[in-house]
């Protein structure tokens, strides 16, 4: 066989070596763009966390909630219902701020924020009674301090009321947001569970019983992870039971590792408390969050933080404003109003959902300026008004409050029923002749908690000019719904009327 002899190479070709170079070259590259975009964020079907990112931060947040549903106040009038009487309840809220926060440590749940308010509105309708409120300019810039023993939320400078206290506390705490992200690695189509006492803290719950929430990557991109929000459980808010279930979407900003984006549908029952009406609700939630790099007024979280962490008590004091009567004054936030018609205002001090006593308020008619009621005239009236149930004064002083009213002050022990019951009546007058009373009603068994609330409440209490009535006549007399009626199961006051 005669061997071929090698042709020689023409213009054009390529030597086999470079070839071989070549395609060594071509799949160096390919393995190396294959890695890298393995590597890049935007083309990861991967999410891991960052949690240092989670200590720190200051964020821009816009939050709106739709609530439609039932109010459970309690009757006790009738006594063929379970002690509910439902009244329909539509209200909107919108809040602006800028939040910034500081976490202790990687999801324990204990941290403070300081939030500035450039938004916060509320419009509700219950039973065809409208409210409006707004947060108070003094009042804009608010703390909150989370741990172990629960919530404060506080205006350093005015105390809140507590319509202001509950709307800027919300349904949702923003600055634990971002424990609904990954705490490790996860994959499209992963799912997590939160721990219970972290689903806690971002519902403002106190405890989770039973249930939980779980959290789901359903899509990512270079830019965002796209999560799903599913959970039932059973908590305890304030010592009332509650059901409730979460069902939305959430998006991570994957540059900001940020919860930006929460859309969730709230469905709530909640049983009828001691302090609070029960309810039954669908509530749609939006929030977006961005992080910013620092509070447009300047201030610092760092500048605060001494003040956040040993909050006087007065910080936590509400102010509690009845235009009806035309009087204010400021108390511990236990206190909460369950009718106010301007003649009579009716108050409970309630702790861990069991009232400790009760407070009758009430405008009497005016006296000829300057003519003033003795003290001995005073405890006649007492005396005669208890009736059977007066048993011996137990102490009797006079003095001015702390906003200039002439204050008398008498303690009496009586019994109703068997039982032994402390009344602590309070006058208040002016030298133009208004007078105001305050009754305190409680178990014996309860003065020692009671300690001198009521020297707070009637120290601080000043007369604000009056209303002209504007309702018709058939109105006049009539209560905002609150959480119970007037007719509770408690010992008979003994306002001086």
């Amino acid at each position: 066989m005669t061997q071929s002899k090698p042709r020689s190479p023409r213009r054009g070709d390529i030597p086999l070596a470079a070839i071989r170079l070549a395609r060594r070259r071509w799949l160096a590259v390919t393995v190396a763009a294959v890695a890298a975009s393995c590597l890049q964020p935007g083309r990861s079907r991967t999410i891991t966390a960052s949690e240092p990112a989670l200590l720190e931060r200051i964020t821009r947040v816009k939050s709106v909630l739709e609530v439609q549903g039932q109010v459970l106040l309690k009757d006790s009038r009738n006594q063929a219902s379970d002690g509910r009487k439902p009244a329909p309840i539509e209200a909107k809220s919108t809040l602006e701020y800028e939040e910034s926060f500081r976490l202790s440590d990687s999801r324990s749940g204990v941290g403070c924020s300081l939030q500035q308010f450039s938004v916060a509105d509320l419009e509700d309708q219950i039973d065809k009674h409208t409210t409006k409120v707004s947060l108070r300019e003094e009042c804009r810039a608010i703390v909150k301090r989370v741990g172990q023993d629960g919530w404060v939320t506080a205006c350093l400078d005015h105390p809140m009321t507590a319509t202001e206290r509950d709307l800027v506390e919300g349904p949702v705490a923003t600055m634990f947001l971002d424990y609904l992200l990954p705490a490790s690695r996860v994959d499209i189509g992963d799912r997590w569970e939160l721990p219970p006492e972290i689903t806690a803290k971002i519902f403002n719950l106190e405890s989770v019983e039973r249930g939980s929430l779980m959290v789901t990557l359903i899509d990512s991109d270079s830019q965002h992870g796209q999560l799903d929000v599913q959970g039932s459980i059973q908590a305890e808010v304030r010592g009332v039971k509650t059901q409730l279930r979460v069902t939305g979407k959430a998006q991570i900003d994957r540059q900001q590792n940020l919860l930006s984006w929460l859309a969730v549908l709230l469905e709530e029952e909640r049983d009828v408390g001691e302090a609070e009406p029960g309810f039954k609700i669908q509530a749609r939630l939006r929030i977006r969050r961005e992080e910013i790099p620092r509070l447009s007024s300047g201030e610092s979280l760092q500048s605060l933080l001494t003040q956040i962490e040993e909050l006087d008590p007065k910080a936590q004091w509400l102010q509690f404003d009845s235009k009806a009567g035309a009087y204010r004054f400021v108390a511990d936030r236990r206190w909460k109003t369950i009718l106010d018609n301007g003649i009579d205002s009716t108050l409970k001090l309630v702790e861990n959902n069991r009232t400790l006593a009760y407070c009758t308020i009430t405008n009497l008619a005016d006296m000829e300026p300057g003519r003033q009621l003795s003290m001995e005239g005073y405890q006649n009236d007492i005396q005669k008004t208890l009736g059977k149930r007066f048993g011996q004064f137990l102490e009797a002083d006079e003095r001015l409050s702390q906003t200039g009213l002439r204050m008398m002050r008498i303690v009496t022990l009586g019994s109703v029923e068997g039982v032994p019951v402390q009344w602590i009546h309070i006058l208040l007058s002016n030298d133009g002749g208004r007078h105001l009373s305050l009754a305190y009603t409680m178990n014996q068994t309860s003065a020692e908690e009671f300690g001198t609330q009521e020297m707070q409440m009637a120290g601080s209490l000043e007369f604000t000019l009056r209303q002209l009535p504007t309702a018709p006549a058939e109105e006049k007399g009539k209560a905002i719904p609150q959480a119970e009626t007037a007719s509770s199961g408690a010992p008979a006051d003994s306002t001086n009327k």
